[in-house]
């Protein structure tokens, strides 16, 4: 096998050719580039300028795949210009970007994927190739994209690699900063340019290749074979349904999602290896995926019956028909066209994240109407309000706040919010998060969410110990004071005390290890005392004035004397004292936090 390492000037003159085939692509990530690096430097939100600069930065990396796509339409159209101005008004419709909002992340993405997937037709728009030829400059662009974001983490991983040897060898103190700021390096000098110069100039001259055993392989025997167990599950289930009566669960619709996309990508796989002898096979496919699009139609309206629009039952209901469109398309059409699965898509894609028909303005309009009624028709609202109530009015508030920001809350709750912002207003970002507890306890309750509302459906509320003790401990009459853990799930604390007398600190050999039965004391690996503690926990456990759940806010226990239990023998005198202590939906010890005070005769 030949392999020769390009020269310095063969790499410069292909950099040239890819700036010069695709100038704003590459201004566009170079920008994304040193945006980033920079507010890696100034620490991110802390920045003052932070907001503007993740804003150019957002639109600056939608730039680089809308300007690549919309260069692939041809070399001289006026596109760009269109394409300058989109990202324009695309910066000044991001909030403000020191808010976690999550549909701006969400819907970023689906933009991004939206100008790849563009990408893969915009060559064609004016031609009509075969399907081979189209996969054939599908596959080149997709490679292209996993080749190299696959070099660019072997390059960032023996730079970092390197940076660490020089840090460590010289003494260096490299700040961490510089790892960080490395793998944007990478990318944008690297990555983003070995992308785009695998892009085929022409699409037309590009020849039709046969596949080679590793394709082969990886199509016949890796991507068929997770079809049929897909299609095996799915309609076993589905009998299962038709059977027993029970309708669709939730994860139901994900499930048909992701056999077909793996449907779907078999088929494409397959091109270059259709033949008469796999036709039948061919339409298998399409039929499987025909009829699941019916059950996921059945599936995710019923989400909707019960729970109303949000973003992400938006975009299943939208893949649901294209599904189920593209599935008939190829079952009917004899000469069906890849080209129009990939333009439908993407058009869908844009509709779903732009403009009054959005996912956002759908899922948030729908939730905002759904939250104002349920207030409306449970006020008063209190502690002793119905449990699913207190739930789907707490998951609203926590999915709107989420979802698109406190703003959304505002025509709902106006008194709140602004009582929230006038509050937090000197330490906005440290309370952003805390506002649904906030919101749900100035409404009149405790904010609940699904573990505490399966837990308060049936009666079976973890029990919780709070001991909010905030006054010096009498010591009198000991010598030691330790603190003690039990973690059932994890391994248990073995703790040395500490002395109370600090002028006289001195090493010391003594253990204690505490379960959810007994407390062993070892000096030198020899128990010295075993202290049953079974009673004291079973007392503490059935003692009413004790007794609270586990989600409510800790509230201040009077009388300490329950949670204290004191031991004396010939060898030791001890005094537990429990300060924490949690156990599961059936009253099981899971996690004990004491202090216990002893001194050694």
């Amino acid at each position: 096998m030949n392999f020769k390492i390009p020269s310095l000037q063969q790499i410069t003159s292909q950099a040239i050719y890819t700036f010069k085939r695709f100038p704003l692509s590459v201004i566009s990530a170079l920008i994304t580039m040193f945006i980033i690096i920079f507010l890696i430097e100034q620490d991110g939100p802390r920045y003052e300028h932070f907001s503007t600069l993740i804003k150019i930065a957002f639109a600056s990396s939608l730039g680089l795949f809308m300007f690549t796509a919309l260069r692939l339409f041809g070399d001289k159209n006026p596109l760009c210009l269109v394409g300058i101005a989109s990202i324009v008004g695309y910066y000044f419709t991001l909030p403000d970007m020191k808010e976690p909002i999550e549909m701006v992340f969400e819907r970023h993405f689906f933009l991004l994927v939206m100008f790849f997937m563009v990408t893969f037709w915009a060559s064609y728009w004016k031609s009509n190739p075969t399907n081979e030829e189209f996969w054939e400059w599908t596959q080149s662009i997709i490679f292209g994209f996993i080749t190299s974001m696959l070099f660019s983490i072997i390059l960032y991983a023996g730079l970092s690699g390197a940076l660490y040897a020089v840090d460590k060898l010289f003494s260096l103190d490299i700040d961490s900063k510089r790892y960080a700021q490395l793998i944007f390096l990478v990318i944008g000098l690297f990555g983003v340019n070995y992308f785009l110069s695998q892009i085929p100039k022409n699409p037309h001259s590009l020849k039709i290749h046969s596949y080679t055993k590793i394709e082969e392989i990886f199509t016949k025997y890796i991507l068929t074979p997770l079809v049929i167990v897909y299609f095996f599950i799915l309609y076993s289930y589905t009998f299962k349904i038709l059977i027993s009566g029970n309708f669709p669960k939730g994860i139901l619709a994900w499930i048909i999602i992701a056999f077909s996309f793996v449907a779907i990508l078999t088929y494409l796989f397959w091109t270059p290896l259709w033949s008469e002898k796999t036709k039948k096979y061919r339409r298998f496919i399409s039929l499987a995926l025909f009829l699941q699009t019916i059950m996921l139609g059945v599936a995710i309206s019923m989400r909707i019956d019960n729970y109303n629009w949000t973003e992400h039952r938006y975009m299943v209901a939208l893949l649901g028909v294209w599904l189920f469109c593209a599935s008939l398309y190829f079952l009917i059409i004899k000469n069906a066209k890849y080209k129009w699965l990939f333009i439908t898509l993407s058009v869908l894609i844009f509709v779903s994240q732009v403009g009054p028909f959005s996912s956002y303005a759908i899922g948030k309009s729908s939730q905002q109407n759904r939250l104002q009624t349920m207030i409306n028709d449970s006020s008063p609202l209190s502690q002793m309000s119905d449990v699913q109530t207190r739930y789907e009015i707490s998951d609203m508030i926590s999915y709107l706040h989420k979802k698109h920001g406190i703003e959304s809350l505002k025509p709902i709750i106006p008194k709140i919010v602004s009582k929230f912002e006038d509050k937090n207003e000197s330490k906005k970002d440290i309370n952003y998060y805390n506002f649904p507890s906030y919101a749900t306890k100035e409404l009149g309750f405790s904010f609940i969410n699904k573990w505490e509302l399966e837990d308060q459906r049936d009666g079976k509320n973890p029990f919780a110990v709070y001991r909010n003790q905030v006054n010096s401990i009498d010591i009198t009459d000991y010598d030691w004071i330790v603190n003690v853990n039990y973690f059932k799930n994890y391994m248990n604390e073995n703790l040395k005390p500490r002395r109370l007398d600090f002028s006289h600190i001195k090493k010391t050999e003594t253990f204690f290890e505490l379960d959810d039965e007994k407390v062993t004391i070892k000096e030198r690996n020899i128990t010295i005392a075993t202290i049953p503690l079974k009673e004291f926990y079973k007392e503490i456990l059935t003692t009413p004035n004790l007794q609270q759940s586990r989600y409510e806010v800790a509230t201040e226990i009077k009388d300490y004397s329950k949670l204290n239990y004191e031991y004396s023998d010939k060898n030791v005198s001890v005094k537990i004292m429990i300060f924490d202590m949690f156990t599961n939906r059936d009253r099981e010890i899971e996690n004990i936090h004491a202090k216990v005070l002893y001194k050694r005769f």
